[in-house]
């Protein structure tokens, strides 16, 4: 079996729902995030795996393409031979008069005498590594492999310098959102139903940024083929570029970073990593079992919700709450060597295998 590269670059603005409600009532609005889930990408594959030469999706097929391993989806900007990655969330910027925007990096740090938190036992809050001067601003939601790498493995200053380098791009240079008006039609007299008018907002995607999967599979996938609701089209090409290669090895403080949403929760916490025990304390799936990991802190952005439809069962799959991507966890290593955390290099930290499979909870690795 082989892996493969596949580009995915939509054709159509195409809508991958964010979980919020969305009726038949006149006046309704489907909205689409900018990024798909891994399960939307994933589900698309094993469709296309699993269909017979006629088109036709037989149910005893979906046992053995739930086997295919999927990761990404990873943007990727043809033009400019370059990866992006979702921003990291221990990242700060803020607009500081004639300096223009200034970034810098959330570090754990221990309390200070008389301070306290309700964190749970163990873990430290994070602070701002020095204080913002300006009012917060937004930057980015996708960066460069380049800057990224700085992030991962400079030292702060450096870090925090790569970052100024990044400004808020043009909407023709990232997915932005386009909103089309809709009317259901009559199947008898062929127009418009009074009163159904809904409207659908779909992320447009720039001719030179598309979507790309490793997939585990030699089924052919080239050629034009729907992905998403609404049954908007993409052109789904082979891809000789690599991902980018793990920059080298951690410390003993590590931070993971998710670049894909990452089901979670232990303990109650539905923000934790599940392979993590009441300590907070654990070794990630597919690493030897002498590497332990110690979670110090973490910067968590809000839930997401996934949902979908199962194709052989025929019905909606239930509701989860995913971690989003960028969220990030800071790691002690308190056993083993950092050198061996290299397998986790864009891997899965899910628990479950079908969530790796999917290519839920793919994460890079730096230090702090």
């Amino acid at each position: 079996m082989t892996t493969t590269l596949w580009n995915i670059q939509p054709r159509d603005p195409v809508v991958f729902r964010d979980g919020r409600p969305f009726s038949a009532d006149p006046g309704a609005v489907a909205r689409s995030m900018p990024l798909p889930l891994p399960s939307v990408v994933a589900g698309t594959i094993r469709t296309r795996c699993g269909k017979d030469a006629e088109g036709r999706f037989p149910p005893a097929a979906a046992a053995e393409v739930l086997k295919i391993q999927v990761r990404g989806p990873f943007p990727f900007h043809r033009r400019e031979n370059e990866w992006l990655f979702p921003a990291p969330l221990d990242a700060f910027c803020s607009l500081e008069g004639k300096d223009g925007p200034r970034w810098t990096a959330w570090r754990p740090t221990d309390l200070h005498p008389g301070e306290g938190t309700t964190l749970p036992a163990g873990l430290v809050p994070l602070r701002l590594r020095r204080p913002a001067k300006g009012k917060p601003i937004i930057g980015p939601s996708l960066w460069p492999w380049k800057v990224m790498k700085e992030w991962l493995t400079a030292s702060p200053e450096a870090a925090e310098k790569a970052a100024a380098g990044l400004a808020t791009p043009a909407t023709a240079d990232r997915p932005h959102p386009e909103p089309r008006s809709h009317v259901t039609l009559d199947r008898a007299t062929g127009t418009a139903t009074e009163g159904h008018l809904f409207t659908t907002v779909g992320m447009r995607y720039p001719d030179d940024l598309g979507l790309v999967c490793e997939v585990a599979s030699d089924r052919d996938l080239s050629g034009l083929h729907t992905i998403g609701g609404e049954g908007r089209t993409a052109i789904w090409t082979r891809l000789s570029t690599k991902l980018p290669a793990w920059p080298g090895e951690a410390g003993r403080h590590v931070r993971v970073i998710l670049v894909t949403p990452a089901p979670l929760g232990a303990h109650g916490h539905g923000w934790c990593p599940e392979w993590l025990d009441s300590a907070f304390t654990g070794t990630p799936p597919g690493l030897p079992a002498e590497v332990r990991l110690t979670l110090r802190a973490a910067a968590i952005g809000r839930p997401v919700a996934a949902s979908g439809w199962d194709l052989a069962k025929g019905g909606p799959k239930p509701t989860r709450w995913l971690a989003p991507a960028g969220s990030v966890f800071f790691f002690e290593v308190t056993a083993g060597q950092p050198a061996a955390l290299a397998p986790l290099w864009l891997s899965s930290i899910c628990q479950h295998e079908q969530d790796r499979r999917d290519g839920f909870g793919l994460v890079l690795i730096g230090t702090y």
